[in-house]
């Protein structure tokens, strides 16, 4: 005679089928109904910085492999320096002057290009522009649809994203001079940051088209670093 009550809830699936499904892969969890966080709004985007089919497509394109989130971080900063997927240009100083904080992300991932100042261009001295801002105004936005909250930073006439992944900070910077394209925030970064609130310029926002922010164009770039001691760095 069976014993088993007949009204007894059955259970679907092993102990270990369901959980296996609760070991899913960080990465994964970032990649399940991504759409439906992105239309819920659920990190807010600026102008510059919007998702768009292209954007998405491109940051969805790292999630293929199970990686932990991190290394898909640096994957995506990293693929900024490959040339078969971005080109810099060689453009010159006018060119540079029209195109300043005008490419949203969509049209830096489009085209695949960086905008570069030309180094035989005679402004080049004065004016060492090797695309972060381009850079950082892209990988902000793949941040984001990644579901990482992501923060434009701009430091003097340098542009670079931070990151909270997990309870960390991280810089990401393709131009970094120590090839630490993904960095961990620590004491030298608050130096860093202090230094450039006291003397040569700090703003941080959604991307360059923050009212926080503030730079729209070359011009305004320019009034950025107005009054900050008399410096040049080696990206713009």
């Amino acid at each position: 005679m069976n014993s088993r009550n007949p009204n007894r809830r059955k259970t679907t699936g092993s102990v270990g089928e369901r959980r296996k499904g609760e070991r899913r892969s960080t990465t994964k969890q970032y990649e399940l109904k991504l759409h439906e966080k992105l239309k819920k709004g659920r990190l807010e985007t600026g102008a510059m910085t919007l998702y768009t089919p292209k954007v998405i497509k491109y940051a969805q394109s790292f999630l293929k492999e199970k990686k932990a989130i991190i290394e898909v971080v640096k994957d995506i900063v990293n693929s900024f320096l490959d040339p078969s997927r971005f080109l810099r240009t060689n453009s010159n100083f006018k060119e540079v002057q029209e195109l300043y904080s005008k490419r949203t992300a969509d049209d830096i991932i489009s085209s695949g290009l960086i905008i570069n100042l030309n180094k035989n261009d005679p402004n080049f001295g004065t004016h060492l522009i090797h695309g972060c801002i381009d850079y950082a105004t892209a990988i902000t936005a793949l941040m984001r649809v990644l579901n990482i909250p992501a923060k434009f930073i701009r430091l003097y006439d340098h542009s670079v994203v931070e990151i909270d992944l997990e309870g960390k900070k991280y810089i990401l910077d393709p131009l970094d001079r120590d090839k630490k394209t993904v960095r961990a925030v620590g004491a030298e970064w608050v130096d860093l940051v202090r230094l450039a609130e006291r003397d040569y310029g700090y703003a941080e926002g959604l991307d360059a088209h923050d009212p926080l922010v503030g730079i729209y164009n070359w011009e305004d770039y320019k009034k950025f670093i107005k009054g900050s001691k008399d410096r040049d760095s080696d990206f713009h």
